[in-house]
């Protein structure tokens, strides 16, 4: 079996060193009893394939949440804020990881130039405005958007 165990078991092991698997296994009374070894392999590594083929569906089923919530964390173009949904995500995130303590976190940041550029852009003539308008804003607040 060519597998990744150590996610397999770290997305298993709850955060006292726990393994409980809940196999739905089940076998007509005319299986010889030498088979039920192979059928009880069979369940665990179907299980186990499961696990490492999609961690963030596993973990998400873990802890009652879909695992598209777990996946990514969006930002708005051009900005390091988080809105409060997105702090949810990562609160959720968080817990999940203290319930998993072998599991680890690697982040891949991702971004849009093009959105990025154009976010920038906006909020660089919006504070422009403001200058010229003889605004004055508290340190750290960002001009607001138009409607």
């Amino acid at each position: 079996m060519k597998l990744p165990l150590d996610l397999a078991i770290a997305l298993l092991e709850d955060s006292n060193g726990v393994i409980d698997l809940d196999l739905p296994i089940s076998a007509a009374s005319t299986i010889p009893s030498s088979a039920y070894g192979r059928i009880i392999w069979k369940a665990i590594v179907n299980v186990l394939t499961k696990l490492v083929t999609a961690p963030f569906r596993a973990l998400g089923k873990l802890l009652g949440v879909s695992s598209e919530k777990l996946e990514a964390v969006d930002f708005d173009p051009g900005s390091s804020a988080l809105f409060a949904a997105e702090q949810e995500k990562l609160k959720t995130l968080a817990e999940a990881l203290a319930k998993r303590p072998a599991l680890t976190l690697t982040l891949e940041p991702g971004y849009d130039p093009e959105a990025d550029r154009r976010a920038l852009q906006e909020l660089a003539m919006r504070r422009e405005a403001v200058a010229v308008a003889g605004i004055k804003l508290a340190a750290g607040k960002r001009p607001a958007r138009s409607t």
